[in-house]
């Protein structure tokens, strides 16, 4: 992950999660890892990693449900690489 000093940690965990989706690491359907995944994996707070995931549910990448996690939209296409 590419790291400025003018970025937000949650712009930077949410641009390297929808580069994945792009890249088709996490496919269309499938289930990201949990938030306390992704809070040890980018090595970041619970807050962080739930702004990130808000910018993605923002940008209909994905959708959240209580108790079942966050899964990539289905039906999804082509993903342009909006908001740097």
């Amino acid at each position: 992950m590419t790291v400025s000093p003018t970025d937000h940690r949650y712009l930077q965990v949410a641009r390297t999660l929808r580069k994945e989706i792009v890249d088709g690491v996490y496919p269309v359907g499938s289930q990201l890892p949990t938030e306390h995944e992704l809070c040890q994996r980018f090595s970041v707070s619970r807050y962080t990693v739930r702004e990130a995931l808000r910018r993605l549910r923002e940008d209909n990448l994905v959708v959240s449900r209580p108790r079942a996690g966050t899964m990539v939209v289905p039906g999804l296409r082509r993903i342009r690489m909006p908001r740097t």
